[in-house]
């Protein structure tokens, strides 16, 4: 390892501390690094070798075809960010690798292991990088490359290229990397982390399965139980019919993905006002070979819609959203797409169920971009009372992100009811909730879904 002076190392510190980390900066601090070896495999003969219930745990070279190898040019890490600079050489081309990204802690450390994990990107543009782990500990662990790493520090590194090949390279851990301490609390992306392998390997089931006692125990986080969404005056609860569900199989291990969206609403009868609440929440846990993970989920959920509709006599003046997504939480300033249906020119004495969900639906072909606080802004597009008020979340991602259903994430609509009438009037009338989400699988749209609520509630002038 090539050492510095203390002008050099000053010199090192002073251009990384103006600027964000870069390899030019950087280069060739590591000159008589030894080149290591890997393996290169085509992702399908990956998937087939690693992906099966008998799978291999370490995978040997057996031809010159499956060999490769890295140099590491440069290495820095700083304030939990990451950059690591590379020579990889297979199939009698040398490429380079210059990865920048943020640190996380490994939903290894849980169980007490020393890992820590990579979001990076390669700036090169000639490998997306599935995983890179600093493991710093010698309880066992998986090694595909060469079983002395399964007992002893080293760095992960496994990256796929534009040819779909997979490179897997394990080694010692570079000193530049050797005391790091990651104190942010973030969970990482688990594409990166425990579900590196999920775009190389192919699931062994996928499917929709009943929902169990135990998905509906974390549903009951939330609160004492679950009630049947039929009461008005009070917090009620929907449920939808099937959990999401999927499996791989990696390296011998099994782990399973399990995804219920659930919600909350309450409604109450309008005297002369009223707040109405309608949620959006999801359910989840992982496993690996049967033992409960605190780790994301790969179900994601995005353009969740969150509509709420009228009857007779009543307007909406007023909606709020709140929530807690991917890098959004309350307070957070974000742009949104918002509807309504104006209540002048739609709502006819005593509107039917139909009639309501088709101003919903008409409300929902209409959506506008307005940028919203979440928690305390108005979503309304204008001041005219309305019959219908929807939000969407567009691509903002929500999963559950923890094992506390309570905690996760979610997309809630306050909406303020007001009596809109004759004075000294009342009704009894009809109303809806309607909720839309679609749920995405690796980045891949996996289902789409409609959940309608329906209710009779009374409203009054005073």
């Amino acid at each position: 390892m090539r050492k510095f002076t203390s002008v050099g190392l000053s010199l090192i510190m002073l251009l990384v501390l103006c600027a964000p980390i870069s390899a030019q900066s950087l280069e060739n601090t590591n000159q008589n690094e030894i080149p290591q070896e890997g393996i290169v495999l085509p992702v399908g003969e990956f998937s087939e070798l690693y992906g099966k219930k008998d799978s291999l745990e370490t995978i040997k070279a057996v031809d010159d075809d499956m060999r490769a190898s890295i140099t590491i040019e440069a290495a820095f890490s700083q304030n939990e960010e990451v950059m690591l600079k590379a020579k990889i050489n297979y199939s009698n081309e040398i490429k380079e690798l210059n990865a920048t990204g943020k640190l996380f802690n490994s939903y290894k450390q849980q169980f007490g292991s020393n890992s820590i994990v990579g979001e990076i990107n390669d700036k090169e543009g000639n490998f997306d990088v599935l995983l890179f782990e600093i493991y710093n500990d010698t309880d066992t662990t998986k090694a595909i490359t060469d079983p002395m790493y399964k007992t002893k520090p080293h760095l992960k590194l496994y990256l796929t290229d534009h040819e779909n090949n997979i490179l897997l390279f394990e080694k010692d851990i570079p000193e530049e990397f050797q005391n790091i301490i990651v104190k942010n609390s973030e969970q990482p992306d688990s594409k990166h982390d425990l579900f590196w392998f999920a775009s190389v390997i192919k699931p062994i089931e996928q499917k929709e399965i009943p929902v169990s006692k135990e998905m509906m125990d974390i549903v009951q986080q939330d609160k004492a139980s679950v009630v049947t969404p039929t009461a008005v005056g009070s917090y009620s609860d929907w449920v939808h019919t099937t959990t999401y569900y999927t499996s791989y199989v990696a390296g011998g291990d099994t782990i399973k993905n399990y995804s219920l969206p659930y919600g909350t609403w309450k409604v109450t009868n309008v005297s002369p006002s009223s707040t109405w609440i309608n949620t959006f929440k999801i359910a989840e846990h992982v496993q690996v070979n049967g033992r409960k993970v605190n780790a994301q989920n790969l179900f994601e959920y995005r353009n969740v819609i969150l509509n709420t509709a009228v009857g007779d006599k009543s307007s909406i003046d007023m909606s709020i959203v709140d929530g807690k997504m991917v890098g959004k939480g309350s307070g957070s300033s974000l742009a949104m797409l918002v509807a309504e249906k104006a209540w002048k020119t739609a709502l006819p004495a005593a509107p039917s169920i139909s009639t309501i969900k088709s101003w919903i639906t008409s409300a929902n072909t209409a959506f506008s971009s307005k940028n919203v606080t979440l928690g305390s802004s108005n979503i309304r597009l204008s001041n005219d009372a309305a019959t219908v008020s929807s939000v969407s979340s567009q691509n903002y991602t929500l999963y559950s992100n923890t094992t506390n259903a309570s905690n996760g994430h979610y997309l809630q609509l306050n909406t303020n009811v007001q009596y809109n009438g004759p004075a000294n009037s009342s009704a009894s009338t009809n109303g809806v909730m309607r909720i839309d989400w679609k749920v995405y699988l690796n980045n891949s749209l996996y289902n789409s879904q409609t959940k309608d609520i329906t209710f009779n509630y009374s409203v009054k002038s005073k």
